[in-house]
């Protein structure tokens, strides 16, 4: 069937597709100058205009049965586009969320952050009470029978100020043994060892 070069005003729209695929939407529609996605800087612009002239350059390919079936395809790839530019990045976002979650539920963490809480130094320090701040904690945690080892980084606040903390330790027949816990004021004050018995006043 033979088409028209231009495209009908009324399909001068947006296309997700080109714009969230881009060369996967410019091969799939015999676009190929989405292929230009893999050159360093283009890379940056180009996403916008395939978005605002995809429509017009898959209509001019002319692999059309009608109209009908241009929009047809084109709507596919527009929920398909919408669903990566969205989807993906929740999926991340929910993994790294787990992540977080299942970090600041482990016995490591509460070890540390109960004795964060019951330091006379960290008291003086930052004030109390002495609470967590946000949901993030670097570091890893490693599990395998009843042996484990955690190396955790996480910041606490309190009214007189905020400190990160580190902690590192092992598991050992089923108790955390502690190898280095401390505290940092993020004022640049001194780093406080918390494995340090508290001196007496």
């Amino acid at each position: 069937m033979s088409l028209p070069e231009h495209l009908p005003d009324h399909l001068h729209k947006w296309s997700w597709g080109a714009f969230a695929l881009n060369w996967i939407w410019g091969l799939g529609n015999g676009v190929y100058i989405a292929l230009l996605m893999f050159v360093p800087g283009v890379n940056l612009v180009m996403p916008f205009i395939l978005g605002a002239k995809g429509n017009l350059w898959a209509w001019q390919k002319g692999n059309w049965d009608s109209e009908q079936d241009f929009l047809r395809t084109q709507k596919i790839w527009n929920r398909v586009g919408v669903g990566a530019l969205f989807g993906i990045p929740a999926f991340f976002i929910l993994v790294f969320a787990l992540v977080f979650m299942v970090m600041r539920n482990s016995d490591p963490y509460k070890i540390s952050f109960d004795l964060v809480q019951q330091n006379p130094s960290v008291i003086a320090s930052i004030g109390t009470p002495v609470e967590r701040t946000g949901w993030m904690i670097s570091g890893t945690i490693n599990y395998e029978n009843d042996e484990g080892y955690a190396d955790l980084d996480y910041e606490v606040t309190g009214p007189l100020g905020s400190g990160q903390v580190s902690f590192m330790g092992y598991l050992e027949d089923s108790e955390w043994i502690i190898q280095q816990h401390t505290f940092t004021p993020l004022s640049g004050g001194k780093t406080i060892d918390l494995l340090q018995p508290e001196p007496f006043t």
